[in-house]
């Protein structure tokens, strides 16, 4: 009995010398393995909030931006939830965002990099300020992480006037040289930015002699946010005759960087005023009359390739305050030109009619159909210019609520009439309506 029960206990422990040897080739293996292929320690996705600048100044423009890493293309359904922050302490304004993701490595993996948020900043008080996480919605929540302001106060200065906060350059181009007393002169100043410009740092001289006010401001924002050229137009009013330097249009800026307050003032301009009943007066009437914008686009649209009116005419837009909304001028052909061509082609096909000559009778023919087509798809629309000194422009014939002003002797395509308005287009191509009693 004892020889037959040693062959049993042989066999039940080779069998688990067995199976403790494949586990443990098997855990060798998976070791292995993970040593070639290590887990990839970089999450799905990241949220990631920054901001150009965490030490500025009271009034400093900032731009916050969170970025979103994905290892893969992200779903069109994901939005983001932007952080709240106290109009107290921060001013926002949302930016636009670019389409399509731009493609960034981090340890060896390929992220798609969606920028979810952009927004400018600026700063409303000195001390800590803490800008909370934003998060954003697909498959799950993400969060982003909190970003801290250590915001400086101004350095210490005895003007109270509002200030600009960054890189400022003040242009302010020619202006006229004799003016008649009581009759505007309009003065343009160019404002180069970069950072947050306040139109309440803006100031005018006093002057007992000239009144003033602010026409027009125009914005053009470039690749940064805060690049942005401002265009402001002034009229300048004087109350009697005489030599008189205009009013300086200052601006008082603070440059972060250097912490350094200064007044960009434009170039000290003096101007002649004549009383109307002078002879000096008549002359400026005659010449105003002779640049005015009406005589230049009757001029064009009869010779439309004289140089000289054409150099007269863009010397004179600079000066109008919707030179941004001209059309085009006439070009080609002027309106009498146009009109003997028609005549010419429409008399030579009548003339091949009558000696029954067909193949030149066809040739006519299109040339006259040419030329009328070719004149209406130039000028689908005839142009009117505005009479009044300032005109609403409504985006609807039943709207009360105006766009904005369109201002004296800006050219426009008169397209329709319904009821008391009259329906146009600007030369930047958007339609509206106003009010005919302001065209002629």
């Amino acid at each position: 009995m004892q020889s037959s029960a040693h062959p049993i206990a042989y066999s039940n422990g080779s069998l688990v010398v067995r199976l403790v040897t494949a586990w443990l080739v098997l855990i060798s293996v998976v070791a292995f393995g993970d040593s070639l292929y290590p887990p990839n320690p970089n999450p799905p996705v990241i949220l990631v909030a920054t901001i150009n600048n965490t030490t500025p100044v009271v009034g400093e423009g900032l731009l916050y931006t969170v970025l979103e890493y994905r290892t893969s293309i992200a779903p069109n359904y994901a939005t983001i939830e932007p952080p709240t922050i106290s109009t107290a302490s921060v001013w926002a304004e949302a930016n636009e965002l670019p389409e399509y993701p731009s493609i960034e490595y981090r340890n060896k993996t390929r992220y798609y990099v969606y920028k979810r948020l952009a927004q400018k900043l600026v700063p409303q008080h000195s001390g800590q300020i803490i800008i909370p996480p934003a998060v954003s919605y697909a498959e799950r929540a993400h969060v982003s992480n909190p970003v801290v302001l250590m915001v400086d106060s101004h350095p210490e200065t005895r003007v109270t006037q509002s200030v600009s906060v960054g890189q400022f350059v003040l242009d302010a181009p020619s202006v006229a040289d004799s003016v008649i007393e009581n009759t505007p002169l309009s003065m343009s100043v160019v404002i180069h930015a970069t950072g947050n410009f306040d139109l309440s740092s803006i100031h005018i001289g006093r002057s007992h002699v000239f009144r003033h006010y602010l026409d027009s401001k125009e914005t053009q924002t470039l690749s940064n946010p805060w690049s942005q050229t401002h265009k402001l137009s002034y009229i300048f009013i004087p109350n009697r005759s005489g030599d008189f330097p205009l009013p300086t249009i200052k601006l008082w800026t603070l440059d972060p960087s250097t912490s350094r307050y200064q007044w960009l003032k434009s170039p000290k301009h003096y101007v002649t005023v004549h009383a109307r009943d002078s002879p000096n007066a008549a002359l400026i009437i005659s010449k105003q009359a002779s640049e005015s914008l009406p005589y230049l686009w009757k001029k064009l649209q009869k010779s439309p390739r004289n140089t000289n009116y054409r150099i007269h005419w863009h010397a004179a837009i600079q000066q109008h305050p919707d030179r941004h909304l001209f059309p085009e001028p006439p070009r080609g052909l002027g309106r009498y030109e146009w009109l003997a061509l028609i005549l010419l082609s429409a008399l030579l096909a009548r003339v091949s009619y009558a000696y029954k000559r067909q193949r030149i009778l066809w040739l006519f023919i299109t040339i006259h159909v040419g030329t009328l087509a070719s004149y209406f798809t130039l000028y689908p629309h005839p142009i009117i210019l505005l009479d009044a000194t300032r005109s609403a422009f409504y985006s609807d014939e039943n709207s009360h609520t105006p766009l904005f002003m369109l201002h004296r002797d800006l050219p426009v395509y008169y397209e329709k009439s319904s009821g008391n308005r009259w329906k146009i287009q600007l030369g930047t191509g958007q339609s509206g309506w106003i009010q005919p009693s302001d065209t002629h």
